[in-house]
């Protein structure tokens, strides 16, 4: 699936109370409620450097209800990556967290090359 020039795979979807490296003192965060954190392969697909931006992605609940990441576990969870900066034909794989109230069950998500453009719907496993 892709919105403009960025291409989207779901790899995985997990949910944890804690991201980032656990084995480090203040590299890791707790969150409020659970962390769903799902791990994308994104393509650029375009002619042109893109940068993923975090906090255009949704997630979607069982109920409609849309979630926004937490830029903070986001960082926690991507201490290896050095940038969301792509050039054409580059590839990422980087992993979003949303802090969500227990029991909440992730059905789908949007996710958008900018602010801007419409988004794809993808649905999680």
């Amino acid at each position: 699936m892709h919105d403009g020039a960025l291409e989207f795979a779901v790899r995985d979807l997990v949910q944890v109370r804690q991201v980032g490296d656990t084995s480090e003192p203040g590299l890791s965060i707790h969150a409020e409620g659970v962390f769903v954190v799902v791990t994308l392969s994104v393509r650029n697909v375009g002619v042109v450097p893109r940068t993923l931006v975090d906090r255009d992605q949704a997630l979607i609940d069982s109920r409609g209800q849309r979630f926004t990441v937490s830029t903070a576990a986001n960082i926690y969870g991507n201490l290896d990556i050095p940038s969301n900066r792509m050039d054409p034909g580059e590839q990422l794989e980087v992993n979003l967290a949303f802090d969500v109230p227990v029991g909440t069950a992730p059905r789908s998500m949007v996710l958008r090359e900018s602010a801007t453009s419409d988004g794809v719907i993808v649905a999680l496993p």
